[in-house]
């Protein structure tokens, strides 16, 4: 056997190496990779991942492939798992979001998770997550994504579907607790 001092394997996680999760499955659908630049979703859901199974399931990637499918990342200092969609390129908008759902229920059913709670940063995973089973639906608007440019042209009715689904409603500031207020009466000023 070649031994290597630089080489070093990593050792099978045990059920004593993962912290009791006593609170109910998470998953988070946000429009940042979790690994692009730490903001407030990923300061929640490390939290959360204290006492939760948290799943982030961050925008759809196109591939190549033929088939749908999901890649699930780990990273280290973390027990939240980023899950990253990918769909062939080639699909049209309204079976892009039928493929994805279909790979939602994929991964529910593969990681026995049952009623999550279900977090939004983006109104645009709305339409494929909208059927999963929630014991909760919480939008997290940290900003006027539809004021954004190269805004998706069906954001806003996205986040009026998401707005009226959800159970309750936070801002990332006092200006869009504004804006917001009026649209559903569970809205939360958090900055």
């Amino acid at each position: 056997i070649l031994r290597n001092p630089h080489l070093t394997l990593a050792k099978p996680l045990t059920d004593r190496d993962t912290p009791p999760r006593t609170g109910p499955d998470l998953i988070c659908f946000s429009h940042l990779r979790w690994d692009f630049v730490l903001q407030r979703p990923q300061h929640l859901m490390q939290r959360f991942a204290q006492s939760s199974r948290v799943f982030y399931v961050e925008e759809v990637i196109p591939t190549d492939h033929h088939l749908p499918y999901l890649e699930f990342h780990a990273f280290e200092g973390t027990s939240v798992t980023a899950v990253r969609p990918r769909v062939p390129h080639r699909a049209e908008p309204a079976l892009r979001e039928t493929l994805l759902a279909g790979l939602l229920d994929q991964m529910t059913i593969l990681l026995g998770v049952r009623d999550p709670l279900l977090w939004f940063y983006t109104p645009m995973m709305w339409p494929a997550a909208a059927h999963l089973p929630a014991s909760a639906i919480v939008y997290d608007c940290m900003d006027e994504l539809s004021a954004f440019r190269f805004a998706a042209p069906d954001l806003v009715r996205n986040e009026a579907a998401l707005m009226e689904a959800a159970d309750v409603v936070f801002t990332g500031g006092h200006a869009l607790y504004e804006a917001k207020r009026g649209l559903h009466d569970n809205v939360h000023a958090f900055p």
